[in-house]
């Protein structure tokens, strides 16, 4: 972190993420299980940041 700022709260709005695995963009909060190695990624300000299937910040769930 630089310039005193912080990180936001798992549960603020950001940006969306690009899904490889679905082949577009989602928005932010969306749990996609990933393709490549079947773990489950939440979209967080921008970036995907691993978790659990039963990750209740989930606004949304793609399974395989």
């Amino acid at each position: 972190c630089s310039g005193g700022s912080s990180p936001a709260p798992d549960d603020a709005s950001g940006d969306a993420c690009q899904s490889a695995t679905l082949g577009r963009e989602v928005p932010e909060r969306t749990c996609v299980q990933s393709r490549s190695d079947s773990q489950w990624y939440r979209c967080r300000d921008g970036n995907w940041f691993e978790t659990t299937s039963s990750d209740s910040l989930c606004s949304a769930r793609h399974p395989l």
